[in-house]
């Protein structure tokens, strides 16, 4: 018997009022109608909870109101209710394009792909398109052997750049079959607060038989917001980031056909960068506060690891001399170059540069 939803579209949606009807309304205008799509509000202090109420009288909508624990575990919720064949995650702040699921079903039909995956613009609060993203692989169908010989060497590193990744790592620019996201979203740690789209999604590329890539399809509209937790200090972010990786450590165990280690210890340099930065955000940190911090990543296990290992990246000059100091596990001079970053980016930002 044909399964009347075919996609499932969950929305984690937290304190977004201004752009949440802007969103929601893409989805429920889509031209593909054999959707459902699943508002999961995560205990918004605001209107959103109103605003999402707003749409049950379409009869593919579901809403459900919880208390806040985070997108990861909103998302639990919405799969949880979820009857399509496929599941697709759209952030409650963004929106997508009104043939999206159109051009996604003519896919499923042909190919029945585990994974369905294409590119985004990233536009700016007042909407504007400032960039297009894509994938660094060819358009087109990938099975289980392509996706080893020519996805998995650059899907966590490319060696190319701090972040350089060739799979891009969102939930939201893909389709996943239900049962691919099911066996894995559990296993997630809830802990993981920056980088949960990471964690399961690269879980679901180490399970997937099969992707197709849409390269020439911008379908998805990522929009950079002020409040967004990657812009602001989080004081758990040391936390988040050793779960993290103990994640990507524990995905990479059930793939015996190839080596991840260098891609994953490229990852952890990356983020260990990016704590320190994060640390710097927080403008009552004295000095010898700093110091510690410095200490604690440098003589984390985990952490020390990923700087013993011999890897090329290009990381620009900054962060070079950074993960130098690291290396060499000289806090002083690690505390020296933060200070000096420091001060560049206020002397850029003040510049508008």
């Amino acid at each position: 018997m044909e399964t009347k939803c075919l996609i499932s579209v969950v929305i984690p949606v937290f304190n977004v009022e201004p752009y949440l009807r802007k969103c929601i309304n893409s989805i429920v205008s889509q031209t593909f109608e054999k959707i459902e799509i699943i508002i999961v509000d995560d205990g918004s202090t605001d209107r959103s909870g109103i605003i999402s109420d707003e749409y049950k009288n379409d009869c593919r909508v579901k809403v459900i109101h919880k208390s806040n624990e985070g997108a990861a575990e909103a998302r639990k919720i919405g799969v949880k209710a979820a009857s399509g064949k496929y599941i697709a995650f759209v952030d409650s702040d963004d929106w997508i394009e009104y043939n999206t699921f159109e051009i996604i079903s003519k896919v499923i039909d042909r190919y029945n792909a585990d994974i369905i995956t294409w590119g985004f613009s990233t536009v700016s609060i007042d909407n504007y398109v400032e960039s297009k993203m894509n994938y660094n692989y060819c358009s087109g169908f990938y099975n289980e052997d392509d996706i080893v010989e020519k996805i998995y060497p650059t899907s966590l590193s490319n060696s190319k750049g701090i972040w350089g990744r060739d799979y891009i790592p969102a939930l939201w620019n893909k389709v996943f079959k239900k049962e691919l996201i099911v066996k894995n979203i559990d296993s997630i740690n809830k802990e993981i607060i920056i980088g949960e789209d990471l964690a399961l999604s690269f879980s679901c590329l180490l399970d997937a038989k099969s992707i197709y890539i849409l390269n020439d399809q911008f379908l998805y509209y990522y929009r950079n917001t002020p409040y967004s937790i990657m812009k602001r200090y989080n004081k758990n972010y040391l936390h988040s980031t050793i779960k993290l990786i103990d994640c990507l450590d524990k995905c990479v165990e059930k793939v015996g056909v190839y080596d991840f280690k260098k891609q994953i210890n490229a990852n952890t340099i990356f983020f260990i960068i990016d704590i320190l930065k994060n640390e710097l955000k927080n403008e009552f940190y004295s000095p010898k506060e700093l110091a510690q911090l410095i200490k604690k990543v440098i003589q984390y296990p985990r952490f020390k690891k990923a700087l013993k290992d011999d890897i090329k990246i290009k990381v620009g000059l900054y962060n070079y001399c950074i993960l130098r100091c690291l290396k060499k596990e000289n806090i002083f001079e690690v505390l020296i170059e933060l200070k000096f970053y420091r001060i560049i980016k206020k002397l850029k930002n003040n510049l508008g540069v």
